[in-house]
């Protein structure tokens, strides 16, 4: 019977009367399997006896009822054997293939699938669908295959034959000064890298992780973004906490020098390494670094270019020289000796390092030789407390017995002592090994290793560190030779040839080394944590052996539990926010690269943005700005470089743009009486933003600085952000704790907030929902290039790029000593440079981020209101944390 004064709904469908909500539905259905239905005995008992058939018939209704019951509520809570699998090793064809289920938990998916009458899929009974002639296509091609392979291994075994059976083959000399092609693919998977090259793991992360399209690739090349399940707090936890995350670092471009070493250091120095140092840290403090021990972060410029513009920043590795010694590596009789090195870039500038290295190569005298070995090296990057542990545990070396050095200091043998480390900073900074290692296959799936460490193991391994005899005993790593990286990768044995002599081997046993097998040169390089960067291990390796050493790193199992995650572009985005570290190329906007980077984003964010129907989506034009002004100021989703450019200098070059400037410029650049002293025009740095409340900044947020015209708002300004600052008894412990000196300068602050307030033409600088007016067009100083919410600080950081003309035309109106400007901090080892503004740039601005916290908390979240389609536009505002009255402007390198 229908509900009584049901609307009339005509052709709709009527509503349902059941729970609306979820878990109270569930919550129904079990109480609904769970009850019994029963059936009374009063008709069986009549005139004081008992009638047996009735009795019998009302038990066994029950009976039947109570079956039914068990029945529906085994149902009703039943959880499938795909279910109750981990999230990560979910499938969705789990629930038809039980093949996609856990081997634990096939028994008990087959048997569900057969009691349910489940559709299951055999990959051995499916038949394809075609018709007779491509049938006969099919097997035509299959013979011609079958055909050519018995040609390729008969010919292999002629080859052998003859070079002596040891599968020594001939080694094509690379072409030098040219550049490379992609390797050539299986025939199945060539028509899809037509427009771009595969990693050597790319079948692994397109299972697991989201690509680009294949219309758009990075960089000529497949690079995983993100991995398909949601890991930004996991991201977090395995890099700093517990456990490892790894990239496949292989899409990084190696190129390969070599010359004598006087040519290849002028070389160097044309590209700007070293530049702003004296001749004698070639000879000083780059000593290991030249030998070959140690690896170097440094940026390279463009030579005929005035001022000099930054290209990127490299890695660069000397290979180590029989000659070579610590204390002559820079005499005269050693300047020309032949030398390789390697230096690593991001493929983004590739093209313009290439161009530039072939230009300085050939001026030199003798001249150097350039190669392309962008797919002859791959890389592994891996971070985290377990990185030492699992690379220890997946890298076995072959131990060189024959050695003329000390067996014990060999690299190979230091290997495996290295495996109670937590962090590269315990070894010297920039440290490098090479050796060679087994196939890591022979040994998989890889057991955890031992880390209990006795009393005695822990003080040899303290010496080991201080004392790290690979700088002497380091040999000739045999990654530089092109002969043994190809002989790697030719004599890589199948996995199915892997798999016979592991089921051959006696159980519980890894297969005997054979002499066929590869012998697998790596170079191992630990880059200690510095101020704003990350602990990683890189791993250089021949580009066909990353796959198979991938996978073991994959399946480790870790001491901490679970197996090591990995990453794609995004999370190697986040942790670089989370150390303060710019990224390249999306931080460095002055940057060809970094040009290139910032018009594909600001396509992709427009058309995103036209998407969004016009009732959803922010209108910049009609953003409220105070005093009358609407609009923003440039595309609103875009870090509109060239509106900035051309409002600040309306002579200047829009083409020329600006120029990345490093940070020790960029102090010297405010330190100096006059702009023309050191001849910065249109430079940009990147400066860390923290946020002083809640909130959390986003990409294509304006930086503004406090008004320099209106000194009334500027004040409101400041006694804002005076007022948004920590909870109260936070302060009050900072009131406590300050210095005699500070207790004057706070107390004229509450003064000025107090003659604010019972100023009635204070009103002018607020619009009409009680909220400040944002600074002048002409306080617009740069841009938020990267932002987000960082869990190592608990708190939205960001990186942006400020215009330091605008900053040192500023304090110059204000006529700030340089003194009062700067505070130029030198650390050891390389150069870390911090600037920390005081006076008129004690706060930045930041308007247009996206805020987390809730409206009115203490004036923490500050909104611009507009209209513009009937709707109201906010706009969030961001303040930044100050230290005394300032915001302290970490350039970063």
């Amino acid at each position: 019977m229908s509900p009584p004064n049901r609307p009339f709904l005509g052709k709709r469908k009527e509503p349902s009367f059941m729970p609306s909500n979820s878990r109270q539905h569930k919550r129904s259905k079990i109480q609904d399997a769970r009850a019994i239905a029963s059936q009374t005995t009063g008709k069986a008992f009549g005139n004081g006896e008992l009638d047996v058939e009735r009795f019998v018939q009302a038990r066994a209704f029950e009976i039947k009822a109570l079956e039914k019951s068990i029945k529906k509520s085994r149902s009703a809570l039943s959880t499938r054997a795909f279910q109750s699998v981990p999230r990560e090793l979910r499938r969705r064809t789990a629930s038809h293939n039980v093949k996609r289920v856990p081997q634990r938990l096939r028994a008990r998916a087959s048997k569900e699938m057969r009691e349910d009458n489940t559709p299951t899929v055999n990959s051995r009974t499916r038949q394809a669908k075609t018709s007779g002639k491509d049938r006969l296509r099919l097997e035509i091609a299959g013979r011609k295959h079958r055909e050519a392979e018995r040609t390729r291994l008969r010919k292999a075994r002629k080859r052998e034959a003859r070079e002596g059976g040891l599968g020594v083959e001939r080694v094509r000399q690379s072409q030098l000064n040219k550049l490379q092609s992609a390797p050539v693919s299986k025939a199945k998977f060539r028509k899809r890298q037509r427009f771009k090259a595969w990693l050597p793991t790319h079948l692994f992360h397109a299972k697991r992780a989201h690509m680009p399209p294949a219309t758009s690739p990075l960089w000529r090349m497949a690079i995983p973004l993100c991995p398909t399940q949601k890991c930004f707090r996991p991201t977090h936890r395995a890099a700093n906490a517990r456990g490892a995350m790894a990239w496949d670092t292989s899409y990084m471009s190696t190129i390969g020098v070599s010359g004598t070493q006087r040519s290849i250091v002028g070389l160097l120095k044309g590209l700007g390494v070293g530049n702003g140092t004296s001749d004698s840290w070639w000879t000083g403090k780059a000593t290991r670094w030249l030998a070959g021990s140690r690896t170097l972060e440094a940026w390279v410029y463009e030579r005929d270019r005035q001022p000099k513009r930054a290209i990127a920043p490299v890695s660069i590795l000397w290979q180590v020289s029989e000659q070579d010694s610590l204390d002559h590596i820079g005499s005269a009789e050693l300047e020309g000796i032949r030398r390789r090195l390697f230096i690593r870039v991001h493929p983004s500038a590739f093209f313009e390092l290439w161009d530039e290295l072939l230009r300085l190569a050939k001026i030199q005298k003798p001249a150097c030789v350039v190669e392309d070995l962008r797919f002859e090296v791959g890389s592994v990057q891996i971070v985290g407390p377990a990185a030492a542990e699992a690379l220890v545990g997946t890298l076995w070396p072959v131990l060189d017995t024959g050695s003329r050095r000390a067996s014990s200091e060999q690299p190979a043998e230091i290997w495996s002592r290295l495996r109670h480390l937590t962090t590269p900073t315990q070894l010297p900074q920039g440290a490098t090994m090479g050796f060679d290692i087994i196939d890591p296959r022979l040994h998989h799936p890889p057991r955890t290793v031992n880390k209990q460490l006795s009393t005695h193991a822990q003080q040899e391994l303290l010496t080991l560190l201080a004392s790290w005899p690979v700088d002497v005993t380091q040999p000739a790593q045999r990654l530089f030779d092109r002969r043994a990286r190809v002989l790697a990768d030719r004599q890589l044995p199948s996995q199915k040839s892997i798999n016979r002599r592991k089921g051959s081997a006696p159980p519980g046993e890894h297969p005997a080394s054979v002499p066929s097998d590869p012998c697998i040169p790596i170079v191992v390089a630990a880059q200690g944590r510095t101020k704003g960067s990350q602990d990683t291990w890189t791993v250089l390796m021949p580009w066909k052996c990353v796959s198979p050493v991938w996978y073991c790193l994959m399946f480790y199992p870790l001491s901490s539990g679970g197996t090591m995650r990995f990453g794609g572009l995004e999370q190697s985005q986040q942790l670089a926010l989370e150390t303060g570290t710019p990224w390249f190329p999306g931080d460095f906007p002055g940057t060809q690269a970094g040009k290139a980077w910032e018009d594909v984003q600001r396509r992709k964010r427009k058309a995103d943005w036209e998407k969004l129907p016009k009732g959803r989506r922010v209108e910049y034009d009609g953003v409220e700005l105070g005093h009358g002004r609407k609009g923003e100021l440039g595309d609103g989703w875009a870090c509109d470089w060239g509106y900035l450019l051309a409002t600040k200098d309306e002579s200047a070059d829009t083409q020329e743009g600006w120029r990345q400037v490093h940070p020790l410029e960029a102090a010297n650049h405010l330190q100096s009486k006059t702009a023309n002293e050191t001849g910065i025009t249109h430079g940009l740095c990147a400066v860390k933003i923290t946020m002083m409340g809640k909130g959390v900044p986003t990409t294509c947020a304006r930086v503004y600085r406090l008004p320099t015209t209106d000194t009334r708002l500027r004040q409101a300004w400041l006694e804002k952000i005076r007022g948004s600052g920590d909870q109260d008894e936070a302060r009050a412990q900072r009131a406590a704790s300050q210095k005699p000196g500070e207790a004057g300068f706070v107390h004229q602050g509450r003064q000025r907030l107090a003659a604010l307030l019972l100023d009635k033409q204070s009103a002018h600088a607020q619009t009409q929902s009680g909220l400040l007016h944002a600074p002048e067009e002409e306080d617009l100083i740069g841009f938020m290039t990267s932002g987000n919410l960082n869990l190592t600080e608990g708190k939205g950081t960001g990186i942006a790029n400020i215009a330091l003309d605008l900053v040192r035309r500023s304090s110059a109106a204000r006529q700030l000593s340089p003194e009062e400007l700067v505070e130029h901090q030198r650390h050891s080892g390389f150069q870390d440079e911090v600037i920390a503004g005081h006076g008129q740039f004690r706060t930045l601005w930041a308007h247009n981020t996206l805020s987390t916290s809730n409206e009115g908390k203490r004036g923490r979240r500050e909104l611009i209101s507009g209209r513009s389609h009937a709707k109201h536009l906010r706009v969030r505002r961001a303040f930044l944390r100050e230290r005394r009255r300032s915001v302290d402007l970490q350039l970063l390198r």
